[in-house]
């Protein structure tokens, strides 16, 4: 390629911004929130004139490598503050590596699942490289405190008790449903297994898939606005054994078969009985099946109208702590509920330790970004009042729900902007809450939730994250008000790079006061 360039790195120090076509040697040293080996790279721009540009950065991940490994790449893909590689040649091999279990991981092509990206070593080792991207995160925003290994998985396979599946065309350009290999959003693979679902779950994808090929039903085409098959969704309690089927489409009255022309309700009717007949075929339970029809309008904001098919619209779970305590959840086709349903409970008893401290109940806490309410249902029985604040309407009204099926009386949910609400409950309440817990987005609170937490002057802040780079970069500004006591590592998704964090801070003593949470 004429932009090509051949560098042997050892700084990593370039002569200009990498460009999709570079070809390059690089020695890993870290891996990247998405499990990739990832490796920091820096370049002076060129003196225009008179005028001198400062020294750039960018972070630059490479598939299918690991922390240690000497790879010679070549980059396919650069954004603003990143870029992606594929490998060409391996110099130098991790000890850590293993063989992957799933025949999907590395394809000669380099297209696989992208989905586990560390099945390559093995678990126990997994901890450690994730401890260690949550060390430099911390380290990155000058926070230098102890932590401890992470708190492991119960299972490291078959542990999800969602998967969403999409219709596309395969790499060969047939109907597909499967998962997005690497790199593409448009195309599927042809999945024939997937260790990280349950066995039904991986039987349905393949059943569902010959169901829509003898039948010849296109997939959507978002650009064409063309087809019908959207997503398959498949919910299940880990803990109560119930099943739930999602078939998302496009909103259109007539379909395209095999046979001629059918009636969207038809083919739903179909699929219907292609679910049922699998799960009698494999003595599986199946509790509930629900269609999701996707309506675009121009100029309108996007919508879903979901029915059910067959069986209860919902499906129930439940929550286990280590305080002895049991929650049950009814959970829709597309409701939020925590993926690893037996390591969610690890977490929010991790959270429950951090804000107790050891006390038998604290007074008022505030659970922001509560989503469905998990966490803040959590916490009711260890506190006077709990206050959950969440933009989305549905998921308040979800959390309510899951309140009143619970019997707690003590937890009141608001709808609506976590600084706007905080600004309106500060205003009308006398004192601040004993506790406030967050557990945002994985962009993080941003800055003006960020100066209303601060500004509420909560005892006791615990910080809840999916991505501790965010983390650590707020971290490092509530340190101005706050003393960061300590973090927990939780792994949740075991052969993936994500790692959960817990972050417990107490607020600084003012003036020569001490600080204490009211008894």
């Amino acid at each position: 390629m004429p932009n090509q360039q051949e560098t042997v790195l050892g700084a990593l120090e370039l002569t200009r911004k990498p460009r999709r076509g570079d070809v390059m040697t690089v020695e890993l040293d870290a891996l990247s929130l998405r499990g990739l080996g990832l490796r920091r790279v820096t370049w002076q721009p060129q003196p225009q004139g008179l005028r001198v540009f400062a020294r750039r950065e960018m972070e630059l991940e490479v598939r299918l490598a690991l922390p240690g490994e000497r790879v010679r790449i070549e980059v396919m893909h650069v954004e603003k503050h990143r870029a992606e590689a594929r490998v060409l040649d391996f110099e130098r091999r991790s000890a850590l590596r293993r063989s992957p279990r799933c025949k999907h991981f590395e394809p000669a092509e380099g297209r696989g699942c992208g989905g586990c990206s560390l099945q390559s070593v093995l678990y126990e080792d997994q901890l450690g490289l994730k401890r260690e991207t949550l060390r430099q995160a911390l380290a990155s925003r000058g926070l230098e405190i102890p932590l401890e290994a992470l708190l492991s998985a119960r299972h490291e396979w078959n542990y999800r008790n969602k998967m969403e599946y999409s219709f596309g065309h395969t790499l060969d350009g047939r109907p597909g449903l499967g998962l997005h290999p690497v790199g593409s959003r448009n195309r599927v693979i042809e999945l024939e297994e997937c260790y990280l679902q349950s066995a039904f779950s991986a039987a349905l994808v393949v059943a569902i898939r010959d169901w829509m090929r003898a039948l010849a039903i296109e997939p959507y085409h978002h650009r064409r606005n063309t087809g019908f098959g959207r997503t398959l969704t498949v919910r299940e309690g880990k803990q109560t054994g119930e099943r739930l089927v999602l078939l998302t489409s496009a909103s259109q009255p007539m379909v395209q078969t095999s046979e001629g022309m059918w009636e969207a309700q038809r083919v739903a009717e179909s699929f219907t009985q292609r679910v049922l007949s699998l799960a009698t075929e494999l003595g599986e339970r199946v509790d509930g099946i629900c269609w999701r029809q996707q309506i675009l309008q121009t100029g309108v904001a996007t919508r879903f109208e979901t029915c059910c098919l067959w069986g209860s619209p919902v499906l129930h779970e439940r929550l286990e702590l280590s305080d002895g305590s049991a929650l049950r959840f009814e959970v829709g086709p597309a409701s939020f509920f925590q993926t690893n349903t037996l390591h969610a409970q690890v977490l929010y008893s991790t959270v429950i330790q951090c804000v107790t401290q050891g006390q038998a109940r604290v007074g008022r806490v505030f659970d922001l970004y509560c989503g469905t309410g998990s966490i803040g249902l959590c916490l009711a029985r260890h506190a006077e009042r709990v206050i959950g604040i969440e933009l989305d309407r549905e998921a308040v009204r979800s959390a309510q729900a899951n309140a009143e099926y619970n019997g707690i009386e003590n937890v009141t949910f608001l709808c609506g902007d976590v600084g706007r609400v905080l600004r309106e409950q500060g205003e009308r309440a006398s004192g601040v809450g004993d506790v406030v817990v967050v557990d945002p987005p994985r962009s993080g609170l941003g800055r003006v939730a960020l100066e209303q937490v601060i500004a509420l002057g909560a005892p006791r802040l615990i910080y809840v994250s999916c991505n501790p780079f965010s983390m650590a970069k707020e971290l490092s500004v509530l340190q101005e008000r706050y003393e960061l006591e300590k973090v927990r590592g939780v792994d949740m998704f075991p052969q993936t790079g994500h790692v959960e964090a817990v972050a417990s801070l107490r607020l600084r003593a003012v003036d020569g006061e001490r600080e204490s949470i009211p008894q």
